[in-house]
């Protein structure tokens, strides 16, 4: 603690020093206003980190609404979508099924009528 105090003093000390000389108020003034200089920069710097961090923060919170967004608007069409695939599937097996079991029936129709015209066949030599 002894050493923050001393280091604290020490600026306090020249100042006063300053006003001392002849030439000390001139010097003292001219000080005081490089502190104050200084003084201002690091408040500017400040603010200008805390609006970046807010605007950073701003973007951010947009971003994920917008992602929320879009996830939300999407999903419906997802849905929708992977809806109308399993619809057609089940369709086309559907019709595929009975284009299947038409092609069996009409081939078990040609082959019975062939085994008819050929027992006639057989039947008129």
């Amino acid at each position: 603690m002894s050493q923050t105090r001393q280091c604290i003093a020490e600026p306090e000390e020249e100042l006063a020093s300053l006003l001392d000389n002849d030439d000390g108020l001139n010097k003292f003034s001219n000080e005081v206003k490089r502190l104050n200089q200084e003084s201002k920069e690091r408040i500017m710097d400040r603010i200008i980190q805390n609006v970046k961090s807010n605007i950073m923060k701003r973007v951010e919170k947009t971003v994920n609404q917008v992602t929320d967004d879009n996830e939300c608007f999407l999903k419906p069409i997802t849905d929708d979508n992977e809806s109308v695939i399993k619809r057609i599937t089940i369709d086309n097996e559907s019709v595929m099924k009975r284009i299947t079991d038409d092609n069996e029936f009409v081939i078990k129709r040609i082959s019975e009528c062939i085994e008819r015209n050929s027992r006639y066949t057989k039947q008129n030599q």
